[in-house]
């Protein structure tokens, strides 16, 4: 129980992070592709910072392995191929369709990865649980979406199978059995510093094309750094919580937190209305949630 509430306490800081201040970052600095990679960058140095200050702390040494390198370099490029066609797909199609179709998509991946590949016992309770979740996020998203196009739908899938190629490469690094692979911080320290390898040579390139060149005021930048900086620590956390719970239980569970929060900070930071729907959506969230943890 104590790990279940350890990641209930990591998925509320990732949420106030994404809702209130990535949020702000994007009212400053913009949702293309170029404000995107600029947070990346700064993402990854201040990532690789917070975990490398951990390992001065703990006395540990920076440890190095093939399998973890390629594992951290993979780990960059799903969430670069995310970033392109999450954009690439809002700029087709309505927002609640594609942040659908990609968090139902990633969940039954990650689920069918869990059970098929890792063995992961899901329990009726449990399957009943992801049904009520995916329940939950389509009443919540797609009550008044009427008419999606299929070739809108196949693309929105593509963030999909990169964000659940994502957790899957972090649980198959975090339970390796066979390579030799290295701990939690040293991890988190490649993926932070091959992520800011790869966006210090994409940002430079973007900004040259850009007649207003970084196209970043001072608060966008805080608010980048600040947000960094809780997503630094809460990768950490969740990589710790990858070796102990199953991720077909984590990420139906995350997906459930994420709704039932997004929910109460809407409602009290922008005084967003608690209507009916919404409401009985964030009650099969918590139902669903409550099953995956028995």
């Amino acid at each position: 129980m104590y790990n279940y509430l350890l990641f209930i306490l990591m998925a509320i800081c990732s949420v106030v992070n994404s809702a209130v201040i990535t949020k702000r970052y994007q009212l400053e600095a913009g949702t293309k592709f170029r404000a995107s990679a600029v947070y990346a960058l700064i993402c990854g140095v201040i990532s690789a910072a917070v975990a490398a200050v951990v390992l001065l702390v703990k006395h540990q040494p920076l440890q190095a392995t093939r399998f973890s390198l390629v594992c951290a370099a993979a780990m960059v490029l799903v969430s670069l191929m995310e970033m392109y066609y999450t954009l690439k797909a809002l700029s087709m199609d309505k927002i609640a369709v594609v942040r659908t179709i990609t968090t139902v998509g990633a969940m039954v991946l990650s689920c069918v990865w869990g059970a098929v590949i890792l063995r992961e016992h899901i329990t009726p309770l449990r399957l009943c649980g992801i049904g009520v979740i995916i329940a939950a996020v389509l009443l919540l998203s797609l009550a008044r979406e009427t008419r999606v196009k299929l070739s809108h739908v196949l693309l929105s899938l593509l963030p999909a199978v990169f964000s659940a190629a994502g957790s899957i490469i972090s649980k198959q690094h975090q339970v390796e059995q066979v390579y030799a692979h290295v701990d939690t911080l040293s991890f988190s320290v490649w993926v932070g510093l091959i992520r800011a390898g790869v966006f210090a040579l994409i940002v430079p390139l973007m900004v040259r094309r850009s007649a207003d060149g970084l196209g970043q005021s001072k608060r966008s930048m805080l608010f980048a750094a600040l947000s960094s900086f809780i997503s630094g620590i809460t990768y950490i956390v969740s990589l710790h919580l990858a070796k102990i719970l199953p991720i077909s239980v984590t990420t139906p569970l995350f997906t459930s937190l994420s709704l039932i929060l997004s929910a109460v900070f809407g409602r009290i930071i922008y005084r967003e209305r608690l209507n009916a729907r919404t409401a009985a959506a964030v009650l099969m969230a918590l139902a669903g949630a409550l099953m995956m943890m028995r």
